[in-house]
């Protein structure tokens, strides 16, 4: 029963360093640019180093906390303040800060946006984003304990349907907790956009909304963002939504 505790934790200390060298090589490319992105933004070259920025963000898949409030900086620079926020939501997402709090709710009162009212329950979803890798690590370690104390319990002929039913249980409101966490995104209003009761051009209007509001987004069918809007439900067009993960 010894060598089972020590062959797990010598396969989970392998994933995690390999886990670790991968992610190392991916990121090598995204840092050269974004290296090249912050030599322009300090000498003042501000559209070159967006288009940098952005091509790093949509085409690598990567960013860095720094590189999304230079590029809040410069659309707001340019008076886009919608994905200025767009940018200064991203950051706080996965960095939760104050002053950038001060400064979407700031921007939001100014144009008198709806959906930026800021509370606990919007923190403690940008430090579990935050924390999400740590996390999901030591739920698998933790979880994989409880597996093979079953085990032992079983080989030692001792009961283990309680153990079983709360380790279920547990695995059910964990992973489900997880799977909310990450379907739970907010999106904003990118362009003018007309609301529709149903996800079809031809269903019925609900209301035209302008630029830079923040929305809650429920779900997606084809081309349409089901979003919360109002207490009510609405369907939007994705390419008018920004979508906030």
């Amino acid at each position: 029963m010894q060598r089972i505790p020590k062959l797990f934790f010598f396969t989970f200390f392998c994933l995690l360093t390999l886990t670790s060298v991968s992610q190392s090589v991916k990121a090598e490319k995204p840092l050269k640019k974004l290296f090249q992105a912050d030599s322009l933004f300090e000498i003042g070259n501000y559209t070159a180093a967006f288009e940098v920025y952005q091509g790093i963000l949509h085409q690598e898949q990567f960013y860095s906390p720094q590189m999304l409030l230079r590029m809040a900086y410069v659309k707001e620079g340019l008076g886009d303040y919608t994905s200025s926020l767009y940018f200064l939501n991203l950051y706080y997402t996965h960095n939760p800060n104050q002053k950038v709090l001060e400064k979407m709710s700031e921007v939001a009162n100014e144009h008198r946006l709806e959906g930026y009212q800021f509370n606990d329950r919007e923190f403690f979803s940008s430090m579990y984003y935050k924390h999400y890798p740590e996390l999901t690590a030591g739920l698998l370690l933790l979880f994989t304990l409880g597996a093979l104390l079953l085990v032992y319990q079983k080989r030692k002929n001792r009961p283990t349907l309680p153990l079983a039913i709360v380790y279920a249980i547990l695995m059910v409101f964990t992973f489900g907790g997880l799977h909310w966490g990450l379907s739970n995104h907010r999106g904003i209003i990118h362009h003018e956009a007309l609301l529709m009761e149903a996800p079809s051009a031809g269903a019925k209007q609900l209301e035209l909304i302008q630029k830079g509001h923040r929305v809650d987004i429920l779900g997606k069918k084809d081309i349409w963002y089901r979003i919360r809007w109002k207490d009510q439900t609405a369907y939007v067009r994705e390419n008018n939504l920004l979508v906030i993960k």
